[in-house]
């Protein structure tokens, strides 16, 4: 659907044409295959030099975001994250539009993993002009073991920004298979916080998903800290008056050793509560919820492990007692 130009988008579109036209004076000038007015090829190198002032100065006042992949815009950006574009990336966009590879993601109709194909709505546009037009796209795939299970996308351009706006089935509907039985068992109370965490994102509400993830970050932390209570050397009242990161210190053998890496998780997440916009938390999301997600599995590694060696301890134990 097309939507009403904004006075920026036909600011922008007006420098970049013409600047088009005066680059192509000039070069037909020097190939001398200029039919026209006679105009000095000073003041044509005038007019060029004056544009790209002109944008540069543009590029300063609104500069243009890294555009995410395909995929990741699709699977993991949430709804109205917005992302600004110009004449130097306006390729990156087209290629979300004109998306023609496949996704692997969860199918929700076959409940697993499986491969999405786009079903074919055109060929890719090259001219910026038609990719910066005000407009709303959709880009559709089918599930390759079912053509009837489909991925819908709908994003918007809209004073060269992008951003998607709906989606079927929506993000968290997409990530939350992955929460299983034993990231339930594990979290106990608190795996409601992970899955809030991830509605909140998938619906662009950055700040509050930051809110759950602290609190997942928090309880790991005192479960830590019950663990380490029973130590004949733990000193309580230093830890009651020491800062997160002392703390985690103080936890050490008691920690996952991937979040003894990545403590620095909590004051990103406090920073993002405190200080941070939508649009910041929003983008620094996924690699904090897969840290945690990370921690999680090797909390589960580790459980699963020693509840291995145990039994096979058991056992090896009564093999033992019937050949004496």
């Amino acid at each position: 659907m097309r939507l009403p130009e904004s006075e920026n988008e036909r600011r922008v579109l007006a420098l970049y044409n013409s600047l088009n036209v005066e680059q192509e004076r000039r070069a037909r000038r020097k190939a001398n295959l200029y039919v026209g007015p006679a105009i000095p090829i000073q003041d044509i190198e005038k007019k060029i030099k004056s544009f790209e002032v002109q944008m540069k100065n543009y590029r300063k006042e609104y500069p243009a975001d890294d555009i995410p992949s395909p995929s990741d815009f699709f699977l993991g950006t949430s709804l109205y994250q917005t992302f600004r574009f110009d004449w130097m990336n306006y390729k990156e966009v087209a290629a979300i539009e004109y998306f023609n590879s496949h996704l692997d993601c969860y199918c929700n109709g076959c409940e697993k993993l499986s491969i999405f194909t786009p079903i074919y709505h055109g060929a890719m546009s090259e001219d910026f002009a038609e990719i910066a037009k005000a407009r709303d796209f959709q880009v559709h795939f089918q599930c390759n073991r079912n053509n009837h299970h489909t991925l819908s996308f709908f994003c918007r351009v809209f004073d060269l920004t992008l951003r998607k706006i709906g989606q079927e089935p929506s993000l968290a509907d997409l990530s939350l298979h992955k929460f299983g039985p034993s990231y339930k068992k594990l979290l106990g109370n608190f795996s409601g916080e992970l899955t809030r965490a991830i509605g909140l994102h998938a619906h662009g509400v950055g700040i509050g998903a930051f809110v759950y993830l602290r609190r997942i970050f928090e309880m790991l932390i005192e479960e830590a800290h019950a663990a380490a209570k029973s130590s004949d050397s733990w000193d309580e009242r230093k830890y009651a008056d020491a800062r997160m990161n002392d703390k985690i210190v103080l936890l050490k053998d008691f920690l996952p050793e991937f979040l003894l890496k990545t403590a620095k998780i909590y004051g990103i997440l406090s920073k993002g509560i405190h200080e941070l916009s939508e649009q910041e938390c929003l983008s620094h999301f996924i690699p904090i919820k897969n840290g945690i997600e990370i921690i999680l599995d090797e909390k589960i590694e580790t459980a699963q492990k020693h509840k291995k060696e145990s039994e096979t301890r058991a056992a090896i134990a009564q093999i033992a007692g019937k050949l004496r």
